[in-house]
C-alpha cells in the first residue's frame, strides 16, 4: 500500500523549501510548477474510478470500503418551486464542504504520483522538475493533462505559472525563459502563488513579506471602529485579520535578514498600538508583554522548536521528520 500524506500547508511548504534549498545548494536548478485543477466535489465524475483506487491502489477493503461507498452513494438533491418538486439522484462529487473532501482527492490522485518517475507532484497542484530541459517539461505536463482527462479532471493551463528556483548565477545563465503547455507559452515568473504563499526564484520571500505589508490596510479600517469596539471585539478583529497572516507559514520566514523581518514587526507594534490604544510614540516591549505577544522573530522560533519537538517525538508527519539529522557528539558531555 503505498504512503499517502494529507499535508497540511505548512507542512508542506516546509518540505518544499528544505528540498529546494538543498538542490540549489547542490548548483541544481529547480522548477516548480503551480496549476489549479478543479476541487473534488465538482471534478470526480464517476466514483468507479475512485472505487477502483480505494480497492486496488490504497487496498481498503471489507468494512472500510463499505463505509466510503455507503457515504458517497445513494444521496439525492432536489429543487422546489412552491408545490413542485424535482428530485435527481447525485451520481458525482462528494458532499460540499466535507472534511474527506481533500483526502479523497489525495487517493484519487495518487496513481498520478507514482506515474511521474524522477519529479513530485503534491496534491496541492505543485509539481516539481530538476531536469534542465523545457522540452521535459512540456513534456511531462502534456503527459499530466492527459490522465487527469482520462481521470475526468482539467488542468487550467491559463493559470499555470512556473518558476525557476536556484542560486543567482545558475538562474541568470539558464537557457529556459519559457515552457509551452496546451498550446499556451508561459513564461517564466519572477514569483509564483501557491496556497497564499509567494515563492520567488531566490527563496528570499520578499515578494512574500510586501504582501504581507498590505495586512496594514485591515489595521486602518481596524483604528477607524477602535473608538465603538470593545477590547474583546478589537482583540478578534486583530487576530483574524493580522496576526493569522503573520503566522501563517511564518516557519519558512527562518534566516531571512532582520531588515525583512522587520517590516513584519512593524505591522505587529502597530496592531498592539491600536488594540491597547496607546501613542505611537510609547516604547513597544511593555505593550507586547501585556499582551503577551512575542515579537515576529519569536513567533517564527517558537513556530520551528515546536515542528522541531513534533518531529523528535513523533507526533509530525514521516516526511518532516526524515528532514531532521540528529546531532551526535563526538565526546563525552
Amino acid at each position: 500500500m503505498p504512503q499517502v500524506y494529507n499535508r497540511s500547508r505548512k507542512h508542506f511548504f516546509l518540505e518544499v523549501v528544505e528540498v529546494t534549498q538543498f538542490i540549489a545548494d547542490d548548483c541544481r536548478r529547480w522548477l516548480p510548477i503551480s496549476s489549479h485543477p478543479p476541487g473534488l466535489e465538482c471534478s470526480i465524475r464517476h466514483w468507479t474510478i475512485l472505487f477502483h483506487h480505494l480497492r486496488s491502489t490504497i487496498g481498503l477493503s471489507d468494512s472500510v470500503y463499505e463505509w466510503f461507498s455507503s457515504y458517497l452513494t445513494g444521496r439525492t438533491e432536489h429543487v422546489s418551486l412552491g408545490e413542485a418538486k424535482s428530485l435527481t439522484h447525485i451520481t458525482c462529487g462528494v458532499p460540499q464542504g466535507s472534511v474527506l473532501g481533500p483526502i479523497l482527492f489525495i487517493l484519487y490522485c495518487s496513481p498520478l504520483a507514482t506515474s511521474l518517475a524522477g519529479m513530485e507532484f503534491h496534491s496541492t497542484a505543485m509539481l516539481m522538475m530538476t531536469t534542465p530541459s523545457a522540452i521535459i517539461h512540456s513534456t511531462c505536463l502534456e503527459e499530466i493533462r492527459a490522465w487527469m482527462k482520462q481521470n475526468f479532471l482539467q488542468l487550467n493551463s491559463s493559470k499555470t505559472e512556473a518558476i525557476l528556483v536556484g542560486t543567482p548565477h545558475r538562474v541568470w545563465s539558464s537557457d529556459i525563459i519559457s515552457i509551452t503547455f496546451s498550446g499556451q507559452n508561459i513564461p517564466l515568473s519572477t514569483s509564483a502563488t501557491n496556497l497564499g504563499v509567494k515563492m520567488d526564484s531566490h527563496l528570499t520571500f520578499e515578494a512574500h513579506i510586501k504582501h504581507l505589508c498590505k495586512t496594514f490596510f485591515y489595521l486602518r479600517n481596524i483604528a477607524k471602529l477602535r473608538p465603538t469596539l470593545t477590547p474583546a471585539d478589537a482583540e478578534k478583529l486583530v487576530h483574524a485579520f493580522v496576526s493569522s497572516r503573520l503566522d501563517y507559514c511564518n516557519a519558512l520566514l527562518t534566516g531571512i535578514p532582520e531588515k525583512s523581518l522587520q517590516k513584519l514587526q512593524y505591522i505587529q507594534n502597530s496592531a498592539a498600538r491600536i488594540l491597547l490604544k496607546v501613542r505611537k510614540h510609547d516604547h513597544i516591549t511593555p505593550i507586547l508583554k501585556s499582551l503577551h505577544w512575542l515579537p515576529v522573530s519569536l513567533r517564527i522560533e517558537y513556530k520551528v522548536s515546536l515542528l522541531t519537538h513534533q518531529c523528535i517525538h513523533g507526533e509530525a508527519p514521516s516526511y518532516l521528520k526524515e528532514l531532521l539529522i540528529p546531532q551526535t557528539s563526538t565526546r563525552d558531555l
